[in-house]
């Protein structure tokens, strides 16, 4: 499986419907949250396309495959700026207590 992404852009989907899967169950809350995002990321498309591009090519993995997709992506793009990574954290964020629900696994 390959766990490159073209850009920064589909990573950081990627880590959106990861995060709202991490408790293993994506709430309809996590979803309208990452729907409200993908326009920023990829403007001028129809953000339900995108999410459920997205989300196939996450199911796509298998659960022990998603960890090594995260680390080897992130050291692909660390030379990312901390203003960059630091709104991806508060994405992830909204993400998280989205659903009202603060999981530990999240």
């Amino acid at each position: 499986m390959n766990y490159h992404f073209e850009n920064f852009k589909e990573f950081t989907l990627f880590l959106y419907i990861y995060i709202a899967d991490s408790d293993d169950f994506i709430h309809e809350t996590e979803v309208e949250v990452i729907k409200k995002k993908i326009p920023k990321l990829f403007p001028n498309t129809d953000a339900e396309k995108v999410y459920q591009e997205a989300l196939k090519k996450f199911r796509a993995f298998k659960k022990e495959e998603v960890e090594q997709v995260i680390h080897s992506n992130f050291k692909e793009h660390q030379e990312k700026s901390f203003t960059s990574k630091y709104k991806i954290f508060t994405d992830l964020y909204d993400i998280i207590v989205a659903d009202g629900v603060l999981d530990e696994r999240e």
